[in-house]
């Protein structure tokens, strides 16, 4: 049975990374539990307490899911611990910065829009870090050229991609946890797959 301990503010002294943003600072206050090597932020704290999330990029809300657990995040494919956030329709896990990755980006090291994708059922290299991308978790994909890059590797650098709005080629009431298969001429989805995770 898990133990609960209180949270206390104290000094960082042992450069601990914040549980819920994942960010490790030099110097400064934090929340935390020394015996389980727990920290939080303070300004993380208060951002963190948000228990249901909605964002644009995905068609339902996500809920903060409290039980300290590690887990993999659906969004990005990057382990996480203790914070995370799930959709219980879409039935995903996600880190709480990943609740607002953005759904099309441009990116300086492809020609086309990359679109966000929880799952995918192709198995592909990134192009920027030739490893390969696990089909069970998120990816920014071209399916113009085929090409999919790991969501760290495509977010890495700021100053390689920007957000996209438009959505001429894929209809925004499909949703990011389908594959497009096929086109009509008018640009519209005919044949898609969808992932139902039981």
């Amino acid at each position: 049975m898990p133990s609960k301990h209180p949270l206390v503010l104290q000094f960082n002294s042992q450069r601990l990374s914040s549980k819920i943003c994942q960010v490790t600072r030099r110097r400064g206050f934090v929340y935390g539990c020394l015996p389980c090597k727990f920290a939080v932020h303070i300004e993380s704290v208060s951002a963190s307490l948000d228990f249901v999330v909605e964002d644009k990029s995905h068609e339902h809300p996500f809920t903060l899911f409290t039980r300290r657990s590690s887990f993999i995040c659906d969004a990005c494919g990057v382990e996480g611990s203790y914070a995370s956030y799930i959709c219980c329709t879409s039935k995903i896990m996600v880190h709480k910065k990943c609740t607002s990755l953005p759904r099309i980006i441009k990116s300086k090291w492809h020609d086309h829009r990359l679109f966000h994708k929880y799952f995918l059922f192709r198995v592909l290299n990134c192009i920027m870090c030739n490893d390969e991308v696990s089909t069970d978790y998120g990816s920014y994909y071209c399916s113009e050229c085929d090409v999919i890059f790991h969501v760290k590797c495509a977010m890495k650098n700021k100053d390689s991609y920007e957000i996209a709005e438009n959505e001429d080629k894929e209809s925004a009431d499909v949703s990011s946890i389908t594959n497009v298969l096929e086109w009509n001429d008018a640009g519209k989805a005919t044949v898609i797959e969808h992932i139902c995770r039981n």
